[in-house]
């Protein structure tokens, strides 16, 4: 698994013993993935956790892994983007998640950023808001920040106006994530953003067309 997802991109892995584990990790907000590889038969089933996590519409992608067929058809019920069997087979997995980062690339916006001179491909879906400090920008995703140097103004221009708004002279957000808006704030994740009165019937307009 490593071996194909290292010479693709950079990720972080984390192990979960049992469903109830997931769906704990969800409630406390502290879930934040791309794929998940769902063993149905651990103590709380796979079903049963891939049921919560799309009635609760958390955006995850999910390869489900068994010892028999029993629940393929099940499995696709909850979108589940393949479906592999046990014992692995390394040169399996290594195919369906190539499979997997194929299609995330080729469906997926970038914002492409400079990083101590690498190239970074951050999703744009994933961004829930970009911080301006200075001379640099500080881009809040759902699981990690990215910190990088830039003008706030330029980000805004490359990402357009349809997903991201201007809040305050230091804040763009993603309009997409935004839960409430007040007078002078507005709510992401449980975190305040500051709304500035240049951009106070901005912000409100946020809900109003989604509304």
């Amino acid at each position: 698994m490593g071996k194909a997802l290292f010479a693709r991109t950079d990720f972080v892995i984390d192990n979960y013993d049992d469903g109830r584990q997931i769906i704990e990790a969800i409630e406390k907000k502290r879930f934040f993935y791309d794929l998940l590889m769902l063993d149905i038969h651990m103590k709380m089933d796979g079903i049963q956790t891939a049921r919560y996590i799309r009635q609760h519409q958390v955006d995850i992608d999910i390869i489900f892994v068994t010892i028999s067929h029993k629940h393929v058809y099940e499995g696709y019920t909850y979108k589940a983007f393949a479906y592999l069997l046990k014992p692995l087979d390394e040169k399996k997995v290594m195919l369906e998640l190539n499979r997997y980062l194929d299609e995330k690339e080729t469906t997926e916006e970038y914002l492409n950023i400079s990083v101590r001179g690498a190239i970074n491909k951050i999703p744009i879906g994933k961004i829930l808001y970009i911080e301006s400090d200075s001379r640099k920008l500080l881009i809040h995703l759902k699981n990690r920040e990215v910190e990088f140097y830039g003008k706030l103004d330029a980000v805004q221009n490359a990402l357009g106006e349809q997903q991201f708004v201007r809040c305050h002279q230091s804040y763009l957000v993603n309009k997409n994530y935004v839960s409430s808006v007040g007078r002078n704030s507005l709510v992401i994740e449980d975190v305040p953003i500051p709304v500035s009165r240049k951009y106070q019937q901005t912000a409100k307009d946020i809900l109003d067309k989604r509304s």
